[in-house]
């Protein structure tokens, strides 16, 4: 209905000999017809408005998608190169020519965890903290593997006495300094031998 149609509308029905029922009928039908309008104008609004939303979901979604298609495409191009990375865990992507960092240790100090501490100042650590993807992994170029190398040495997790106990880089697991609490574990490994061998004198009697 147009502006023009609602103003012819409310002039002819003011006379009761061309519509009957008189002027508060006519009132009443133009109403209706206002609000319909109104309606259906408010509803093509919000037609517009969830069409726009459904749009911009499917581009997040689509994006989303490209990014773990890209993502998968990468992992499966990484390779072992002990010669190009900082140490042989690490991974090599020939297409950028970076290495993915794998050290455990240095993640989790990058990480800010509580259990793992690195040189933080060193090069090695500005490097990769630099290189951080959207997905939380830490790169660095091959160039640079002999300063990521000495941040990796510089690594050692936060043993139970961080002051006394040292952890041993080979087995990754930390030595007991205290003498009191090595004999009081030698005991017990002693006891535990004793009772296994009890245990055993007794079942064959």
């Amino acid at each position: 209905m147009q502006d023009s149609d609602v103003v012819g509308i409310s002039v002819v029905a003011e006379d009761p000999d061309v519509f009957p029922g008189g002027p508060a009928r006519a009132r009443k039908l133009l109403s209706r017809a206002l609000q319909d309008r109104a309606c259906g104008a408010h509803n093509t609004k919000l037609r517009v408005v969830a069409f726009g939303i459904l749009l911009f979901a499917m581009s997040i979604l689509l994006s989303h998608i490209e990014e773990m298609r890209a993502h998968r495409y990468r992992e499966d191009k990484l390779i072992l190169a002990p010669a190009l990375c900082a140490e042989k865990g690490d991974l090599f992507d020939p297409a950028s020519r970076m290495c993915r960092m794998q050290n455990e240790l240095a993640f989790a100090s990058l990480a800010l965890q509580s259990w793992a501490n690195c040189d933080m100042s060193s090069a090695g650590a500005e490097i990769l903290q630099s290189h951080m993807d959207e997905g939380g992994s830490f790169w660095y170029s091959y160039h640079d593997r002999d300063k990521v190398s000495l941040f990796y040495a510089s690594c050692a997790p936060i043993c139970a006495r961080a002051t006394q106990d040292k952890y041993h880089r080979d087995s990754g697991l930390c030595i007991i300094a205290d003498a009191a609490t090595l004999q009081y574990l030698r005991e017990c490994f002693r006891g535990s031998a004793r009772e296994r061998g009890g245990g055993g004198t007794s079942a064959q009697g």
